[in-house]
C-alpha cells in the first residue's frame, strides 16, 4: 500500500510536539532574540509528468532565515530552487514525445516551533504560505514554446538534527506543499515533498 506523503507528515509533526511535551520538564534554551541561518539540499518528488501542469522529480536546494520572537517560537523566509534538462514527456493523449526543460521555484512565510531535547537534539515543526512557480520549455520542430504556473503554497515542515557545536546543527527535514492556482477558467493544483540535509547556524542577536 502506498503511503501517502502528507499523511506521514502529520503523524511525524505529531511526535514532534509529543516529545517537546513529555521532555518539558528538562530545563530548554531561548531561541528568543536569535538570528537562526539554514542551508539544505536533497531531493523532491514529481507531480503528473505527462499533464500541463506536471513536471519531473529531482535535485533541490533551498535556505531559509529566521528570528526568534519567544522561547521556542521564530518566525521566517524559506526558499527552494530546482532546475532539470532534457526530460522526455508525452503529453497526455498524443503519440508524440518532447524533450521539456523545467525549472521550480518557491518561497514562504512561516511560524516555527523549535525545541532542543538533551542539550543535543534540536526538533522542529513549521507551517506557512507564500508563492511556487514552476516553469518550462522545449522545442516542438523549428518552434520554441515555453510556459509557467504560478501557484499559491501553503507549506508545512518538519525537522529534526544534532547540535554540533553550540552554533551549528546539522539538520534533516521534510517538508510538503500544496500548491493551488486560481484563474479565470477554474483552478488547478499540484503538490511537492521535499527531502533536504544540510547545516542550520545559530547567532545571538542580544
Amino acid at each position: 500500500m502506498k503511503n501517502n506523503p502528507l499523511s506521514c507528515l502529520c503523524i511525524a509533526l505529531c511526535l514532534v510536539f509529543l516529545n517537546a511535551a513529555l521532555f518539558s520538564q528538562h530545563k530548554q534554551e531561548t531561541y528568543s532574540g536569535n538570528l537562526v541561518l539554514s542551508l539544505k539540499a536533497g531531493y523532491h518528488t514529481s507531480y503528473r509528468i505527462s499533464s500541463d501542469n506536471g513536471f519531473p522529480d529531482g535535485s533541490v536546494f533551498g535556505g531559509s532565515i529566521a528570528v526568534g520572537t519567544g522561547k521556542n517560537f521564530l518566525i521566517g523566509f524559506n526558499f527552494d530552487y530546482w532546475k532539470r534538462k532534457d526530460v522526455a514527456v508525452q503529453p497526455s493523449l498524443t503519440n508524440i514525445t518532447l524533450s521539456k526543460n523545467y525549472s521550480g521555484f518557491g518561497f514562504r512565510f512561516f511560524v516555527q516551533y523549535r525545541r532542543t531535547l538533551f542539550g543535543k537534539l534540536d526538533l522542529y515543526a513549521d507551517a506557512g504560505i507564500g508563492q511556487y512557480r514552476i516553469s518550462y520549455n522545449y522545442m516542438s520542430g523549428s518552434t520554441y514554446n515555453s510556459d509557467n504556473n504560478g501557484y499559491l503554497n501553503s507549506a508545512v515542515s518538519i525537522g529534526a538534527g544534532w547540535k554540533l557545536t553550540k552554533y551549528l546543527i546539522l539538520n534533516a527535514e521534510l517538508s510538503h506543499s500544496g500548491l493551488v492556482s486560481f484563474d479565470v477558467g477554474g483552478s488547478s493544483s499540484a503538490r511537492i515533498t521535499h527531502i533536504k540535509f544540510g547545516p542550520t547556524l545559530f547567532f545571538k542577536m542580544k
